[in-house]
């Protein structure tokens, strides 16, 4: 079920962000929270969800009445195969953005956190997925030459993944690319943009069922940098993307789900003064959260 939700009143002093009283995550007190358990196929399609070429070219992804991710939310999902394929693809809420379908840029801050799961690849071909927000108008919304944030997964020849934080085309930022192997994980990122003449702060992290930090990575969007007019672009889509990756190879495919979603994006500088030098911090919601097994 999605849901625009108030945030709880636990306010967390000089950050401008709440503890949510189930979760215990940190989401901006002035807007509300988009929360997504995927209950079914119309209910994420009210709520903004929708797909483009998510089930052609060899990818079949979408909404699924599974729970691969075997988390606290109930049946039901989003994902399933990706293809390494030509056209760009997603599955996504095109709602987002201080007013539902504005969209943002890096001049806003935001939240995301859920659950996932990550098959093991078949044919591995060096294809990758973007868990976060992105640009629909892009022909490879996952690509990291594009205006996206969030986590990419690209498959390896050893049939794991590597695993890297994405934000305003500079996921690259002397990261090494960390291994995670197929299984089930908690993930949340964050970006606290500050003011035009600050440094904005982006950190993405990923847990496995004994909630041990298997990935984690902070990347700094400085002053400079915020004023590339590349990164003046929207984006206007969250979820699971693809695509874009040359030529096309049916054969090279893997799975991949998320479910349990929270997420909300809040803009600078007028109404979140309160964040500069802050974090928001998702962590303490996914230290909480049990696992059911398959």
């Amino acid at each position: 079920m999605s849901a625009r939700v108030p945030v709880a009143l636990m306010l967390v002093v000089g950050c401008g962000f709440a503890a949510d009283a189930a979760h215990g995550a940190m989401f901006p007190t002035n807007y509300p929270r988009e929360t997504q358990n995927f209950d079914s196929a119309a209910s994420a399609s009210a709520s903004g969800w929708t797909g483009l070429n998510n089930t052609s070219d060899g990818n079949s992804f979408g909404f699924g009445n599974t729970n691969n991710t075997a988390g606290t939310s109930p049946a039901g999902e989003a994902g399933g195969t990706f293809a390494r394929s030509t056209p760009p693809s997603y599955y996504a809420d095109l709602t987002v953005g201080p007013t539902p379908g504005s969209g943002f840029n890096v001049h806003t801050s935001f939240a995301a956190t859920g659950e996932l799961f990550l098959g093991a690849p078949s044919n591995p071909d060096n294809n990758l997925e973007l868990i976060g927000y992105f640009r629909t108008a892009s022909a490879a919304p996952a690509d990291p030459s594009n205006m996206n944030a969030g986590l990419q997964f690209q498959d390896r020849g050893d049939n794991n993944y590597n695993v890297i934080a994405q934000f305003a085309l500079d996921n690259d930022s002397g990261q090494v690319p960390v291994s995670i192997a197929p299984g089930v994980y908690t993930w949340e990122f964050d970006y606290v943009a500050g003011t035009p003449s600050t440094t904005g702060v982006f950190t993405a992290t990923i847990r496995d069922t004994s909630l041990t930090v298997v990935y984690n990575q902070t990347i700094l969007i400085d002053a400079v940098e915020k004023l590339n007019p590349t990164r003046q672009l929207l984006m206007d889509g969250f979820g699971l993307a693809s695509g874009g990756r040359g030529a096309p190879n049916a054969a090279n495919t893997h799975e991949i789900f998320i479910d349990g979603l929270e997420y909300s994006v809040i803009p600078e500088p007028g109404a979140a003064l309160g964040l500069v030098g802050g974090l928001l911090t998702l962590s303490i919601g996914r230290r909480r959260r049990g696992y059911r097994s398959h």
